[in-house]
């Protein structure tokens, strides 16, 4: 059964946006006609706003906009819509364009967690700043000097030829960043399965109005733009850390992560392993490393558990297999949250196999940092340097005299450069056997929306999809 959420926030699509504006159309009566004394209730058209401000929020540009709604009770009573904004020669920040909580929602924290949502989604193109211009006859005026903004400078505007003072006020996103208890999502992803599963994940949070901060552990350990992750002053509710399995553990560059994260004090932690076969053996020992480390530096690790991925090497997974794997993803993750939520603590037992195959797995990832030996760029290559890019690791330069991609010695056999070469330029000879002919993050989606023709059973015949099978039969549709 489905839980009732009480509180919960959403993207604005164009199937919720006459919501949006039927929020900024009851906020705009209320407050400004005391202010704008053109304006008035009888006069003013909603249906010319509506699609002005459609006009605006979706139309192609390169000015990325985002923006938020938020509910109570499944009634809309908050909305904020930002675009990049460039304040003279000053600085880069996104300015939020519409910002307005109904009267009903106010001092229940709606707009400081709109404003949050907006720092988290404009974080990762590197902004560093949110501002607004705010009248300052509007009560809203104190709302914001609460939040201790930057203040700019004031200006004057003259809407319906009135003269008001404006006041320009900026946020650092770390800022607000550290007014909310806020998730952190640390992932690692090759060929992008956990990836799909990290943006799930930060999806379903969203729509119980939680807050989170997802990160790539690859950015985190170049450092791109990762402050964040590990600043010590946001606070953490929780760490979700999801990783696939390698060689029955996991990937050498989370143990790097683990290495450099801070101490702290009883953080709670859960760890979510990613494989094609489920929890079988040997996969069943691959967190025990990780949550060893996580306890070493305080971390309270409450649950753990295995989700289920299309397999990327070994063997394909039929198209209705597929379906029925990137169908399950929500439905395990809502299980995953509803336990949370119930205070459930879910961790294995220490299993004897542990100890000896982590000894194999450790001689199995020295020997991945090497394999990219195997690989070779073909003739087809167009020197894109898109290997070199996006390269996890930064395992791989380009040769300067060739120009051709050249790889070095610290690989994690994560495969992605094989996969999303865009012209197929990389052959891996004597890995052949074990590779698949493509492995498309993009396309397993589009699987999802289909309907399967074969039954859960018919899909895992065999030994091999046993683990998987199990997994599938578990979820409750």
């Amino acid at each position: 059964m489905e839980r009732h959420v009480k509180d919960h926030m959403c993207s604005i699509t164009k199937e919720n946006i006459e919501e949006a504006i039927g929020i900024r159309c009851e906020c705009y009566l209320q407050d400004y006609v005391e202010i704008l004394p053109t304006e008035k209730l009888e006069t003013y058209d909603y249906n010319t706003d509506l699609k002005a401000i459609v006009a605006w929020f979706f139309e192609p540009t390169e000015d990325y906009r985002a923006g938020y709604l938020y509910y109570i009770d499944q009634v809309p009573v908050g909305m904020v819509m930002g675009s990049m904004a460039d304040l003279g020669s000053q600085m880069d920040a996104v300015e939020l364009n519409y910002l307005f909580v109904s009267k009903k929602a106010r001092g229940l924290g709606v707009g400081r967690k709109l404003m949050t949502a907006m720092a988290i989604e404009y974080r990762e193109l590197g902004v560093k700043s949110l501002m607004l211009y705010n009248w300052r006859e509007l009560k809203s005026n104190g709302f914001y000097r609460h939040l201790e903004p930057d203040y700019i400078e004031t200006i004057m505007q003259y809407p319906g030829g009135k003269a008001l003072e404006t006041d320009i006020f900026t946020w650092e996103t770390k800022k607000l960043l550290k007014c909310q208890n806020i998730d952190k999502i640390a992932w690692f992803s090759g060929t992008g399965g956990v990836k799909h599963i990290a943006e799930q994940l930060h999806l379903l949070l969203l729509q119980s109005a939680k807050l989170s901060l997802s990160m790539s552990i690859s950015e985190c350990i170049s450092g791109h733009y990762c402050e964040e992750m590990n600043e010590t002053e946001v606070p953490t509710d929780r760490l979700f850390l999801l990783f696939p399995v390698y060689a029955m553990a996991e990937p050498q560059i989370v143990k790097e992560w683990l290495e450099h994260l801070p101490k702290v004090d009883l953080v709670k932690v859960v760890v979510l392993s990613v494989s094609g076969g489920g929890e079988v053996w040997p996969n069943t020992s691959c967190r025990r490393y990780v949550i060893e480390q996580l306890s070493k530096k305080g971390y309270d690790v409450i649950y753990e558990r295995m989700l289920v991925m299309p397999p990327n090497i070994f063997v394909e997974a039929e198209p209705d297999l597929v379906t029925y794997l990137m169908r399950a993803i929500p439905f395990k993750l809502k299980d995953i949250l509803l336990d949370l939520e119930q205070g459930i603590r879910r961790r294995d037992r220490l299993k004897l196999s542990t100890c000896w195959l982590r000894f194999f797995s450790e001689i199995e990832q020295r020997k991945a940092q090497n394999a990219s030996r195997y690989f070779r760029i073909t003739e087809r290559c167009t020197h894109c340097g898109h290997c070199v890019e996006y390269c996890p690791v930064q395992n791989i330069h380009m040769d300067e005299t060739k120009g051709i991609p050249v790889f070095e010695n610290h690989c994690q056999m994560c495969l992605k450069c094989y996969y999303s070469c865009p012209v197929r330029a990389i052959e891996a000879p004597k890995l052949k056997r074990w590779l698949l002919g493509q492995y498309d993050i993009s396309e397993l989606k589009q699987l999802e929306k289909r309907e399967p023709e074969k039954s859960i059973d018919a899909c895992c015949n065999g030994l091999l999809w046993g683990g998987v099978k199990r997994y599938l039969e578990q979820i409750k549709y």
